[in-house]
């Protein structure tokens, strides 16, 4: 699988924290503006601005660019709400197809974790065991390669199997 780089961006839009990856792509970004570090264009037009994190954690939205460039690095790059933060979820390629798609339920319950959620409101939600929950995040960190919650609902989101309304 493509390494994936993530960011961690307050709204203000300052980088908070990044994975060795990002480190990798695009030098230290830590306490750098992320328009700035990261300074995604698809078509030639910059997308990152100084006011976009803001505007991505206030709304609660997320913006997705399939064909965009980092650098001189094709790349898709997802910017998604997450606890009033936002996370940046660089793939160096094009959209990834996993080998093993998440079910439907793992599917619901990494909806969940993006709205932030915990484990026993979401077992209180579906209608499940808290364990029952454990065992299916343990599941799609698995499949999606994931070592935390929020890796996971990045990467679920930049691979299309989780779309933010």
């Amino acid at each position: 699988m493509t390494r994936l780089s993530l960011l961690k961006v307050d709204a203000e839009g300052t980088v908070l924290a990044e994975n060795d990856a990002a480190r990798e792509l695009l030098g230290t970004s830590v306490g750098r503006r992320c328009c700035d570090a990261v300074s995604a264009r698809e078509g030639g037009v910059v997308h990152c601005t100084l006011g976009c994190a803001n505007a991505v954690s206030t709304r609660g939205v997320t913006v997705e660019l399939d064909e965009a460039e980092v650098g001189e690095t094709p790349a898709s790059l997802v910017c998604s709400a997450m606890a009033g933060d936002v996370v940046v979820a660089i793939l160096p390629s094009r959209r990834e197809v996993p080998k093993d798609p998440l079910t439907t339920r793992e599917r619901d319950v990494v909806a969940l974790i993006a709205e932030g959620h915990t484990n026993d409101r979401i077992a209180k939600r579906l209608g499940i065991s808290a364990s029952t929950v454990r065992t299916h995040i343990e599941r799609l960190l698995e499949k999606l390669h994931a070592r935390s919650r929020a890796e996971a609902v990045t990467r679920a989101i930049a691979t299309g199997q989780l779309r933010r309304a």
